[in-house]
C-alpha cells in the first residue's frame, strides 16, 4: 500500500510553482477567447460569425473550462488512511475543452458529436470526500497531460405533435431550434444521463455554477456512467405543455467506477424514469421533478463484505463480494423563482444503501438547498451568483463497512466516527467580453469522508475561467 504522506510530499514540491501543464492549459483557454467575436448580438462580427457557425447542414460550437482550487490545511488527530483527504495544504486544477459538431440529417433528426480533451491534477487523488470539490474531475483523475476522447456521439429525433412554439437554447447537446410544446423526442447513442435527466439551469453544471459533486445532481442518484461520466443507451421524452415524462435505459460499468462497460443491456443496466411539471406562482416560474432509478449490475455488498472480513480477521473488501445486484433510489427536485432575478432550489434523494457505488459519488442519502441569482440589482445583469448547502449521508451498512476498515471508491479512513458530511459552497460569476466568464468560488466542508474525528472544516478557494461559443 502506498504511503499517502510520501505521495503528498512529492505533490507539494511539484506544485511549488505553476507546472508547465498548468500554464499550457491556462494559456490554451485564454488564447481561445482571442479568436471569439464579442458577445454583443448587434456586433457585425458576431452576426457574421453566427451565420458561418450555424449555416447549412453542419453546426459547430466550442467550450473550454479551467478550474484552479486551493485547499487549506486542517487538523486531523491521526495520519490519513489510504482513502483519506490529506490534511496538509493542496492545490488542484482541471481543464476541459469540448467541441460540438452537429449534423442535420433529415427533418427533426440531428447527430451530435462532442470530441473532448481533458487534463487535471486532482486533490488527494480524488479520495477523502463524499462530495469531491471539482465535478469536472469525475472524468478520470488525470496524469498532468491532455487526454483526448469522444465524450458524446448520439442521434436525436424530434417529432412535433402540435401546440405552442418553444425556443431551445444552443449548447453542447442542443442546437438552436424551435419545437412544439407537444412533442416526442428519442435520443440514442453515447451521452451523459445528466444531459437529459435532472437538468437544471442553476445547479448541475460545474462549468457554469456550483463546482462540488454534491450539486451536480441528486447525491443519492448513482447514475450509470463510465469513469468520465458518459454511457451508451437510449432515452425517450414526451412533452405535453407543462408536463414532461422521460425514460432511459443505459449501460452500467462492468466493474464499478471504471471505463469498462457491461454490454449485456438486457441483463445489466441503469434505468430511470422522471416526471416533470412546470408551474407558476403568480408570475414567477417554478418546476417540480420526481425521479426513480434502478441499477442492475456487478456491485459489492457492504454487509457481506463485513461478515467475510470478520471471518478472516481482516478488513472487509467490497471487491470480493461483487455479483449481479440491484440498487434502487428516488429523488425530488424543486426550483422556484422568488423574484425575477432570484431562484430557490432543493433536492432530496436516497437509495437502498446496500451496495457500493457503481458510477457516481459515495453518497446514499442527501438533502441540498440553495439560491441562485443575477447581478441585475447592481447593474451586472449578466453576472450570476449562488450559495448552496448539502448534507451528505451514507447508509448503516455503508457505515459499518467503513468503520471496520473497509475502503470505498472515494472514502475510507480505516476507522469511522460517523457524522454526515456537510458541504457549503458559494460562487460569483463575472461576465467578461468574448463569451468568457470568470468565477470565484468558496467551499467549506465539515466531517470529510463522514468522519467527525477529522471534522475540519476544510476550506477550499477556487477560480474558474470559462469560454463557450454556440
Amino acid at each position: 500500500m502506498v504511503n499517502r504522506i510520501d505521495r503528498y510530499d512529492t505533490r507539494a514540491s511539484r506544485w511549488k510553482y505553476f507546472s508547465s501543464d498548468y500554464r499550457y492549459a491556462f494559456a490554451m483557454l485564454v488564447g481561445l477567447t482571442a479568436f471569439a467575436p464579442p458577445s454583443h448580438s448587434d456586433s457585425p462580427i458576431a452576426q457574421d460569425a453566427s451565420k458561418s457557425m450555424h449555416a447549412g447542414p453542419l453546426e459547430f460550437g466550442l467550450q473550454s473550462t479551467y478550474i484552479y482550487q486551493h485547499q487549506n490545511s486542517f487538523a486531523a488527530p491521526y495520519s490519513p488512511g489510504y482513502n483519506s483527504l490529506i490534511p496538509s495544504r493542496e492545490r488542484s486544477y482541471s481543464f476541459t475543452t469540448t467541441a460540438l459538431v452537429a449534423a442535420h440529417l433529415w427533418r427533426g433528426a440531428v447527430l451530435y458529436v462532442n470530441p473532448e480533451a481533458y487534463q487535471s491534477h486532482v486533490l488527494s487523488d480524488l479520495k477523502g470526500l463524499g462530495g469531491p470539490i471539482d465535478a469536472e474531475q469525475q472524468k478520470g483523475g488525470g496524469a498532468n497531460r491532455m487526454t483526448e476522447y469522444i465524450a458524446r456521439a448520439f442521434l436525436r429525433q424530434t417529432w412535433n405533435l402540435g401546440g405552442a412554439d418553444v425556443a431551445l437554447s444552443p449548447g453542447l447537446t442542443q442546437v438552436t431550434d424551435t419545437v412544439k410544446s407537444h412533442r416526442l423526442v428519442v435520443s440514442a447513442g453515447r451521452m451523459s444521463i445528466t444531459d437529459i435527466f435532472d437538468t437544471s439551469p442553476i445547479a448541475g453544471d460545474p462549468r457554469g455554477n456550483f463546482m462540488n459533486w454534491s450539486f451536480v445532481t441528486y447525491g443519492g442518484f448513482d447514475y450509470a456512467a463510465d469513469l468520465r461520466g458518459y454511457t451508451t443507451g437510449i432515452a425517450i421524452e414526451y412533452y405535453s405543455d407543462d408536463w414532461a415524462l422521460r425514460y432511459g435505459h443505459f449501460q452500467i460499468p462492468a466493474i464499478p467506477n471504471t471505463p469498462s462497460m457491461d454490454t449485456r443491456l438486457l441483463k445489466a443496466f441503469g434505468e430511470q424514469v422522471e416526471i416533470e411539471h412546470d408551474h407558476k406562482l403568480g408570475d414567477l416560474p417554478g418546476v417540480v421533478k420526481v425521479l426513480a432509478y434502478r441499477d442492475v449490475g456487478n456491485m459489492g455488498n457492504y454487509t457481506a463484505a463485513v461478515v467475510a472480513g470478520a471471518a478472516l480477521g481482516t478488513p472487509p473488501d467490497i471487491t470480493t463480494t461483487r455479483s449481479l445486484n440491484t440498487k434502487v433510489g428516488f429523488g425530488i427536485h424543486i426550483e422556484q423563482s422568488l423574484l425575477p432575478d432570484l431562484s430557490l432550489f432543493m433536492r432530496w434523494s436516497t437509495n437502498n444503501g446496500k451496495y457500493e457505488e457503481a458510477s457516481f459519488a459515495e453518497i446514499d442519502r442527501q438533502l441540498q438547498i440553495g439560491l441562485s441569482g443575477s447581478g441585475n440589482r447592481w447593474g451586472r445583469a449578466e453576472d450570476n451568483y449562488g450559495i448552496a448547502y448539502a448534507i451528505n449521508e451514507i447508509s448503516r451498512a455503508h457505515r459499518n463497512y467503513l468503520a471496520a476498515g473497509g475502503l470505498g471508491a472515494f472514502v475510507g479512513d480505516g476507522y469511522l466516527n460517523y457524522r454526515p458530511e456537510d458541504v457549503f459552497e458559494a460562487y460569483y460569476k463575472v461576465a467578461l467580453p468574448y463569451h468568457t466568464q470568470l468565477s470565484f468560488d468558496y467551499q467549506n466542508i465539515a466531517n470529510p469522508g463522514y468522519n467527525s474525528d477529522r471534522h475540519g472544516p476544510v476550506n477550499v478557494f477556487g477560480v474558474r475561467l470559462h469560454f463557450s461559443y454556440f
